[in-house]
């Protein structure tokens, strides 16, 4: 699926709707596995990239929250970066996304002690808004911000 997308740099949107409707049907029965979570993110990656005009950015936003929150990264190889992939894709179609995974979806992840995920996030924030951005400045604020994701954001900030 990921090859056809890239191929012909489009997914027909009943084809979207199947892929992005598994994280929600897998995630919250425990049913994900590293190589079945690869083959996920490699999807999505490739539809949010396509930036297929017919996609339902809403959705497709859905799908990657529901994806974050299915799987602990730390037992897919490569998650990281392409799931940072995955979210700047996702944020250059609807620029609120990232707020909104802030907002939403990084509380539940701390909860979790997924910091995998958490860095994933860290990551795309720094890529599109870059070192100084004002939402690290609000993650390194929370309450729910862990010591290794602190670390993290010192990190890219070169301190």
């Amino acid at each position: 699926m990921t090859q056809w997308v890239r191929h012909h740099h489009q997914v027909p949107w009943p084809v979207a709707q199947v892929v992005g409707t598994i994280p929600q049907r897998l995630g919250p029965k425990g049913n994900y596995e590293g190589g079945v979570a690869r083959a996920l993110l490699s999807a999505l990656k490739a539809i949010a990239q396509s930036e297929e005009p017919s996609l339902e950015l809403d959705e497709l936003c859905t799908w990657t929250h529901h994806f974050l929150l299915g799987i602990d990264y730390i037992s897919v190889p490569n998650s990281i970066s392409d799931t940072t992939d995955l979210l700047c894709a996702v944020q250059r179609l609807q620029s609120t996304s990232i707020h909104a995974l802030v907002d939403q979806i990084c509380p539940q992840l701390a909860q979790q002690n997924w910091h995998h995920n958490l860095r994933a996030i860290i990551l795309a924030i720094h890529r599109v808004q870059g070192q100084q951005s004002d939402l690290l400045n609000d993650v390194l604020s929370q309450p729910w911000c862990t010591p290794k994701i602190e670390e993290t954001i010192l990190e890219l900030r070169g301190c």
